[in-house]
């Protein structure tokens, strides 16, 4: 979709020029007769969610299982404590700067990392194999959270304004039935699950395909729970679910994301139609990059490598899960795509400036290490010799004292 990063895969500098070709062609398109009062209505709220759903399941659906293990810790506390901290850091300075119910939730919205734009820049990244699965991971994950966490929050800034819209009628009730559905939903997915793999004579977690009448099956039970979570919004239970619901789909799920990405950036151009607001957009895009680094500092305190921790503080990227909740957001709290959408282009202009900047400094500071006398080698004419043991020591033979 769009130039390559290594392995074939979208490179995030033109992935970020498509992303802007698309929202311009939305644009365009709401400005045509009779189209104006579209983003208004059902269908495009309906649109907007199964396209969240889409990029969800893509994003979990890609995670190395054995990597998700092997850093459990790291990865649970980005997507529980460092999701949380991060949008109360940039929800903080934004209600601060502007303390409006609006700005409870735009923070949020631009929150998680891009997955897509993660496994795009994987081959070509300078992250050891043991970062990259962690950012994987983290950025997988922190897509549903943060989705959970933009609904209630939206919820909560309509009631401050005393109106009703999509999520007005949400409660900590509400919540956690909410919560229940979700794990009826991942509950019912490994059911189904469970007995084609068993049927098929394979495990429960595996990377074997199935055989082609239960692949065909399962994939037909995936678009209805896709559907399911897009209409209901059970966007946490479809994303546990993808990590062990896998029929084959070949390059379809690739494909499905990747136009997922394409139609959501048109889809936000759409909302575009009186402008963006560009000073709150700026001020909300280096906050959420800052926040990033603060937070990616504090939660791989304990990993060895600083090269790895520096990459990580500054590999905060928005994309899909972004653009969409702006897209479902609008319809309760007018403007949040206004000043969401300049924001994801200032944290992906930053991110793509920062990684080059810390590898040089990184480069620099080996090039310069002290290197200890005794690492280098010595000429062969410099190198000690053993001293020639001194005859007069040398103890008397039996001929010697025979003569």
């Amino acid at each position: 979709m769009t130039g390559t990063a290594g392995g074939g895969k979208p490179g995030s500098g033109r992935r970020l020029v498509v992303m802007a070709a698309a929202v311009g062609a939305g644009w365009l398109i709401v400005h045509l007769p009779g189209l104006g009062h579209f983003t208004h209505s059902s269908a495009y709220l309906y649109g907007a969610t199964t396209l969240l759903a889409i990029g969800l399941f893509g994003s979990t659906a890609g995670i190395s299982l054995p990597s998700l293990k092997s850093h459990a810790g790291i990865v649970v506390s980005a997507v529980t404590v460092g999701v949380v901290l991060k949008a109360a850091l940039i929800t903080a300075v934004m209600y601060w700067a502007y303390p409006q119910p609006l700005f409870l939730v735009v923070g949020i919205a631009i929150a998680q990392i891009d997955p897509l734009s993660v496994a795009a820049l994987r081959d070509s990244s300078r992250l050891s194999e043991e970062a990259r699965s962690i950012l994987a991971a983290w950025s997988s994950f922190d897509d549903p959270v943060t989705t959970l966490l933009s609904l209630y929050a939206t919820a909560l800034a309509v009631d401050m304004m005393g109106e009703t819209g999509t999520f007005s009628i949400m409660s900590v009730g509400s919540f956690l039935f909410s919560l229940l559905l979700n794990a009826v939903v991942a509950i019912v997915a490994a059911g189904a699950w469970w007995v084609l793999t068993r049927r098929a004579g394979l495990r429960f977690i595996t990377d074997e395909r199935l055989p082609s009448k239960p692949n065909i099956l399962a994939t037909v039970l995936l678009v209805v729970i896709m559907g399911l979570a897009a209409w209901q919004l059970l966007f946490l239970g479809l994303a546990a679910a993808g990590l062990f619901f896998r029929p084959w789909l070949g390059p379809w799920l690739d494909r499905a994301t990747n136009g997922a990405f394409l139609l959501a950036s048109g889809g936000l151009g759409m909302l575009l139609l009186n402008g963006v607001d560009l000073t709150k957009g700026l001020l909300l895009g280096v906050t959420g990059f800052a926040a990033q680094v603060v937070v990616a500092l504090i939660l791989t305190v304990r990993l060895p490598s600083k090269a790895d921790r520096a990459y990580l503080a500054v590999s905060q990227q928005n994309g899909i899960t972004a653009i969409i909740l702006a897209l479902v957001l609008e319809q309760s709290l007018p403007g949040v795509a206004a000043v969401v959408a300049p924001a994801i282009v200032v944290i992906n202009l930053l991110h793509l400036a920062s990684t080059p900047l810390v590898g040089r400094v990184i480069d620099r500071r080996k090039r310069f290490r002290p290197v200890p006398p005794w690492s280098f080698p010595l000429p062969e004419a410099a190198r000690p010799t053993a001293p020639e043991p001194d005859q007069s020591d040398v103890p008397a033979s039996a001929d010697n004292k025979a003569s």
